[in-house]
């Protein structure tokens, strides 16, 4: 499994962020939890209401983090997917992980996704030993606002633009791990719309 990702990889992704110096890339490996997977089905790691408590880096596969809504109808409870993760990102639910609140949101891993995490606790005794770890976590919730600009450029386009991107961002493969109603709902769109885009 180490041969197949390498702790280089996550090096190379977490340089992008800040440079890193040897002592952290040293450190940082054994503070980690061992590599887990290629997962056998979907599953969902962390329940709206709960605290996150792992920070994930994920070589392959993708994530999606949806909250639970009231329906058309009473009792009735529909997923809105408020974000997706694909292969090589950093899988963080921010708000719940850093400031250690309830999260409002689930996140669900998919299937043939491989994961490596680092728990908060063990977060925290990297930022003791090392300057990085504060600027890494600095710079990650920094980039909150870009990623909402995008959204919302994203949400502008018509319908067919809006899942073209979605699909050059992603890679079509997306769809065989995740229902057309999710994606739909990611894109802000009725499933039967998303149905005759594909068609």
């Amino acid at each position: 499994m180490k041969k197949l990702y390498p702790m280089e990889d996550l090096f190379d992704r977490l340089h992008q962020i800040h440079p890193l110096g040897e002592n952290f890339k040293t450190l940082l490996p054994l503070h980690m939890l061992p590599m887990e997977g290629p997962l056998n089905e979907n599953s969902v790691r962390l329940r709206q209401g709960d605290i996150s408590n792992i920070a994930y880096w994920m070589p392959v596969g993708y994530a999606r983090a949806y909250r639970m809504l009231p329906g058309e109808f009473p009792g009735e409870l529909k997923q809105q997917t408020i974000n997706f993760w694909r292969g090589g990102d950093l899988v963080i639910i921010k708000d719940s992980l850093f400031k250690q609140v309830p999260s409002t949101h689930f996140l669900e891993f998919s299937r043939d996704a491989v994961l490596k995490g680092i728990t908060y606790a063990n977060m925290q005794l990297m930022r003791e030993q090392t300057t990085e770890t504060n600027e890494l976590i600095f710079k990650i919730l920094s980039d909150d606002y870009a990623e909402l600009i995008d959204r919302v450029a994203l949400l502008k386009l018509p319908c067919g633009m809006r899942y073209k991107c979605f699909l050059d961002h992603f890679h079509p493969r997306i769809e065989q791990y995740y229902e057309l109603r999710s994606i739909a709902s990611y894109l802000a769109m009725d499933p039967t719309t998303l149905s005759g885009l594909r068609a």
